[in-house]
């Protein structure tokens, strides 16, 4: 995209507002620095976000890479953009850029009816579309590793899980042992067979210890004292002899009736 509209009005919108109350005028231009890579980047119907490391957002701002992704965690709590963040990357997406762009650009992605699909999208362009996406997905994955398998029940509802295995892939990355999808698949299908506690102390113990595998363990069963057996040996003895004195009963009510 060549050129996007100004609107004058930018400020005078409540969220813009709330992010120039809280950052000023440096929040703002950042704002519209953002703005220009995503629309420097956009070609035609391509995507409306941007995926860059922090360190290449905040040279893109003229800011450091640490304070882009504080800020970018503002524009999230605004909802200014879209703001995804991922290992080593930010992605921010900004939909409404479309409204705004070029009537250059907008000639340029005009296709005329005959060559469009049923679905209002040139059949050339959606299949060019959802290759790039695939390529996309394709690179995000390999740079997630295998953050992005799925994990299977009970863990997947556990909070403190979720955050052991955030800890895990980064341990292993660290180590430089990054595994295969396939990998996480089965590690996850072995922890899923132990309590959450188990499987968040196996990750915990194998960081501690720089291991490169898990070892879960569930707790053992609580031992039983001299004293428990004692009891539980009086109560089992006591129900004997209520049985067997209810059972005499029943013999002799019966030979009073004969």
């Amino acid at each position: 995209m060549r050129w996007f509209k100004h609107i004058t009005t930018t400020r005078s919108d409540e969220k813009i507002g709330r992010l120039f109350d809280r950052l000023g005028v440096e929040g703002y231009g950042i704002y519209w620095c953002i703005l220009e890579e995503i629309a420097r980047n956009l070609e035609g119907n391509s995507p409306t976000f941007l995926q860059l490391s922090a360190k290449n957002w905040g040279k893109t701002c003229g800011i450091s890479g640490k304070k882009f992704e504080k800020f970018s965690r503002i524009l999230q709590e605004i909802s200014i953009f879209s703001v995804e963040f991922f290992e080593n990357e930010i992605r921010i997406d900004c939909p409404n850029l479309l409204k705004y762009r070029d009537e250059w650009t907008r000639r340029k992605t005009k296709t005329p009816e005959s060559l469009r699909s049923h679905s209002g999208d040139t059949p050339g362009r959606t299949e060019q579309s959802r290759t790039e996406q695939k390529k996309k997905q394709n690179r995000t994955d390999k740079k997630l590793g295998f953050s992005s398998v799925k994990i299977p029940p009970p863990l997947c509802s556990s909070e403190r899980f979720l955050s052991c295995w955030k800890d895990w892939i980064a341990h292993r990355d660290e180590l430089k042992k990054k595994m295969t999808a396939t990998q996480a698949t089965k590690l996850l299908k072995k922890l899923s067979r132990h309590s959450v506690k188990a499987a968040c102390d196996a990750i915990d113990n194998s960081i501690a210890n720089g291991w490169q595998g898990l070892f879960p363990k569930d707790e053992p069963e609580p031992e039983i004292t001299a004293q428990d057996a004692a009891r539980i040996a009086a109560e089992d003895r006591a129900e004997e002899i209520a049985a067997e004195i209810e059972r005499r009963n029943r013999e002799q009510d019966a030979k009073r009736g004969d």
